[in-house]
């Protein structure tokens, strides 16, 4: 099996960079991408999705450096964890 996720698209705003409790560095980031199609009309429709992604370590300290609205490609392995909250509808996440 294979899990290999590859974005392109743009930062939603600059590059948030953190430091985990074990003291290793990581940056979030915040990648809208798009997609377009032909509806019954004829017309085009527009959906973005947001994606929130994770680099640690060396590639954190490449990432901290972007900017909103900067325009990149990201490849990776998608991974997903439980989200805590008192909404039901709130359940998995995806980085």
């Amino acid at each position: 099996m294979f899990n290999k996720v590859i974005l392109i698209g743009r930062l939603g705003q600059n590059a948030e960079a953190k430091t985990a409790q074990n003291k290793n560095e990581y940056v979030i980031l915040s990648i809208a991408t798009q997609e377009s199609w032909k509806n019954e009309k004829g017309e085009y429709d527009t959906r973005t999705e947001w994606h929130r992604v994770y680099a640690w370590r060396n590639l954190a300290k490449f990432a901290s450096n972007l900017q909103k609205g900067q325009l990149i490609s990201v490849e990776g392995k998608l991974k997903y964890r439980e989200v805590e909250s008192d909404d039901p509808a709130d359940g998995a996440d995806d980085e």
